[in-house]
This record gives structure tokens, sequence and C-alpha cells, in this order.
């Protein structure tokens, strides 16, 4: 796209190439966007949750809070029986490191 601009630009070639460096980066900042994929922690996905579902939702506090309660440790035994769209599990996993059962 940068590449179409400037040989669309009928000034380009008369700049000095200080002119044409400056404009270069301008172009590049106005239209090179970056996008960075990260993966979200279990306290992002709940908070998302949160946000989308409103008050039917379970806050990452309250996650937090109850798995400290049913001391879920590494290598812990754990039944989960949930409806929370998989954030009891999630956290459960994330816990015993995928090592427990």
């Amino acid at each position: 796209m940068i590449e179409k601009l400037l040989a669309g630009s009928k000034t380009f070639d008369t700049k000095t190439e200080f002119s044409k460096e400056k404009h270069m980066k301008r172009l590049i900042n106005k239209y090179h966007h970056f996008v960075e994929l990260w993966k979200p922690s279990l306290k992002e996905v709940a908070v998302h949750y949160e946000w989308v579902l409103g008050a039917g939702s379970l806050r990452h506090d309250m996650l937090a809070f109850m798995l400290n309660l049913a001391e879920v440790w590494h290598d812990s035994k754990v039944l989960i029986i949930e409806n929370t769209w998989g954030l009891v599990t999630a956290g459960c996993l994330q816990r015993v490191n995928q090592k427990g059962e």
C-alpha cells in the first residue's frame, strides 16, 4: 500500500532524501498496523465474561477465592461439576498443571 502511495505521488521524486525518509515514516505510521496475539490468562477470560455477560458471570476474584477454598493445588485430585463456561475447569487445570486427576 505504501509503495502504491509513493508511486502515485507527483512530488516525491523532487524531495530531498531527508524529506523522503520523513514522508515514508509518516506513511508507515499511518497505514501500517501491527497486531500482536497473546495467550490470554484466566483472569482476562473471566473479566471478558464479566463484561459480556454482566451480573450472571463468575468474577475473577471469586474464581480465585473458590479455587483457594477448594484447596486445588499441584497434583490434586479434583472432581468438577460446573456451569460457568469452563472457567472453573480452566482454573483447576491451571492450578494442577495438567498433572492432577
